[in-house]
């Protein structure tokens, strides 16, 4: 019961993770839109 708790918490963070490695790229395409302009 408590691996499968610790297992959800490890998969959230990891969703986390992602979620801002992307959010980082998508500002970072939008600059170099800007750039481009």
């Amino acid at each position: 019961m408590r691996t499968n708790k610790m297992l959800a918490e490890i998969r959230n963070q990891q969703w986390l993770e992602y979620l801002a490695l992307f959010v980082h790229v998508a500002e970072k395409d939008m600059k170099d839109h800007q750039v481009l302009e």
